[in-house]
């Protein structure tokens, strides 16, 4: 999935360099419908006017602070062990 996402965002105008940092950021701590989704933020962006490093690093920040967000979450609900 990293890499059909890769190929679509620099298809879609994004610098292969910002691509490429930003699928290999995601992919090391986010599913593969989170990647699907990053591509459908940049290809919004990009459609409403964004250029296409801009979207593709903004969707990124987004992504990356949402998966910090659903880790904590977990987290949270998770009860401490017996010593």
């Amino acid at each position: 999935m990293p890499l059909a996402v890769l190929t679509d965002l620099v298809a879609s105008g994004v610098p292969m360099d910002s691509a490429a940092a930003a699928v290999l950021t995601l992919a090391a701590r986010a599913g593969d419908a989170d990647l699907v989704e990053f591509r459908r933020a940049v290809e919004r962006d990009i459609a409403l006017g964004a250029p296409p490093g801009t979207a593709a690093a903004a969707a990124a920040a987004d992504a990356a602070a949402t998966a910090a967000l659903q880790v904590n979450a977990r987290a949270r609900g998770q009860r401490p062990g017996r010593p």
